[in-house]
């Protein structure tokens, strides 16, 4: 998908789509993908396995942490929805 020969859709149901590509502690060098912008205070910061965002759209996350949910919250919501995968979630909200 990053070198746009598949759509976000193609990837999804491609058959090797939950090959694990990337883990922490999977090996002893870190591969990073990094993004630059502004943290401001109030602002969240999910990091998450594919369990998640297969199982609840992008805005229903993102409207969930805007009303305050915590990590706990979404992973249930996941879990209701019927999340196949395991579903990981690390959220850090910036206090100010």
């Amino acid at each position: 998908m990053d070198q746009g020969t598949l759509t976000e859709a193609e990837a999804e149901a491609h058959p090797q789509a939950n090959v694990i590509l990337r883990a922490v502690g999977a090996s002893g060098e870190l591969v990073l993908d990094k993004v630059s912008g502004r943290i401001v205070p109030g602002d969240a910061l999910l990091l998450c396995s594919d369990g998640l965002f297969k199982a609840l759209p992008e805005a229903e996350m993102g409207e969930m942490l805007r009303q305050g949910a915590g990590a706990a919250m979404v992973v249930e919501a996941a879990v209701a929805r019927g999340a196949r995968d395991n579903v990981s979630v690390v959220l850090v909200r910036v206090a100010g």
